[in-house]
């Protein structure tokens, strides 16, 4: 571990910046075991680095102690792999860059911990979620009626279910979401040549913060919900582009509520 300055203090969480530099790998980023974003640099060629610049971490931070982990293995068996981990405090100069806060390299599948002492964490919906104390298979009627809206095309349905993520979002990430009633207009077009992909059969239930968030996952810890364009990518042979949604929830007024793709 290298630490290129000293935290006195706590960090404002609305200017925390993680960059994770990984290769020919996969794995996840968590704050306080809540998955935030997924690595996957399987394309890329050996050495060349693959950079996710996360600035969203104050979604699921709290003001004071948080984890964060970075977990990761080969895309591949036999891949050689190395990550990287800088945590940065953007001030909107280019030498923040330079001034890394944490700084930590891995070889090798394992993870990287790192403890975050933050101020000035937003409100988000999770925080005032009612409390589930049931079975937390019972979340994934809501994420079947979800896919199905997709499915079906059905603009009606999916602009009452993604309202409310837009809702608790637009207040701190402002224009980066765009027009809402925009947004859904251009949808069925984006539906009408993309591939809404099967749920998986097996998925996976997570609760945090007091069982306040509910988080379900599919293959390899994505969201449930597979939206798949129709072009190729030539050099993964993957889909060009994939909506994915259906990950994360809370219970408002008696019913589950999306507040997260």
């Amino acid at each position: 571990m290298s630490m290129a300055q000293t935290q006195e203090g706590a960090l404002d969480a609305q200017k925390l910046v993680v960059m994770v530099l990984h290769n020919r790998a996969q794995g996840i980023v968590r704050l306080n075991g809540v998955p935030v974003t997924h690595l996957d640099s399987a394309g890329a060629a050996e050495g060349n680095f693959v950079t996710d610049s996360i600035g969203t971490m104050a979604r699921w931070a709290q003001n004071g102690a948080n984890v964060l982990t970075i977990e990761v293995r080969p895309s591949k068996p036999g891949y050689q792999i190395e990550t990287e981990c800088r945590i940065i405090v953007a001030t909107g100069s280019l030498d923040d860059l330079d001034k890394p806060l944490f700084q930590r390299k891995l070889k090798g599948a394992g993870a990287i911990t790192h403890n975050l002492d933050l101020r000035n964490v937003p409100h988000w919906a999770f925080q005032n979620g009612e409390p589930w104390k049931g079975d937390k298979q019972d979340v994934l009627e809501a994420v079947r009626a979800l896919h199905k809206a997709f499915a079906d095309h059905d603009m009606k349905s999916l602009a009452a279910s993604l309202r409310p993520m837009f809702d608790d979002m637009s207040p701190v990430m402002g224009p980066v979401l765009g027009d809402f009633d925009e947004n859904m207009r251009q949808m069925p077009q984006m539906l009408k040549t993309a591939r809404v992909e099967p749920l998986a059969a097996d998925l996976k239930v997570e609760s945090f913060y007091d069982d306040r968030l509910l988080v379900v996952s599919g293959k390899d810890g994505h969201p449930p919900i597979q939206i798949t364009s129709a072009k190729i990518d030539e050099q993964t042979g993957r889909p060009e582009r994939v909506l994915e949604s259906g990950g994360y929830w809370i219970r408002r007024d008696g019913r589950w509520v999306l507040i997260n793709q």
